[in-house]
């Protein structure tokens, strides 16, 4: 049974928020992929992945984040997440992603983070 995804994308003054709505895997990750590229090629690189409705994200997904972290993070951004369930937060932390990305438990503090320079 092949799994749906859609991505919502809000963009801010600064940031842009990207809400992907059910599974992120080797069937959808191409959905997310497009979002996420879409956004960049805008030059947008303070992003906000909103995971509320994430049911699931597969290894495909992860690879899709780790990919462009890089090429965020060269053009002065960063990739920040927020409102991960418990079982997407399960999985981030058994590939040790806590490590690379910041998380954060409401969207407004994760958009906030990119207003405070640090």
């Amino acid at each position: 049974m092949k799994q749906e995804l859609t991505v919502e994308t809000r963009e801010g003054d600064k940031v842009a928020i990207l809400v992907p709505i059910g599974f992120i895997n080797a069937h959808t990750v191409e959905t997310f992929d497009t979002a996420l590229r879409t956004v960049l090629d805008r030059g947008r690189y303070e992003v906000v992945i909103n995971a509320r409705s994430l049911a699931y994200v597969a290894s495909a997904g992860l690879g899709a984040l780790v990919g462009t972290i890089e090429e965020i993070r060269e053009n002065g951004g960063d990739l920040r997440i927020c409102e991960l369930s418990e079982s997407v937060t399960a999985i981030f932390e058994m590939v040790g992603l806590p490590h690379l990305f910041k998380i954060f438990k409401t969207e407004e503090e994760a958009v906030s983070s990119f207003l405070v320079k640090a």
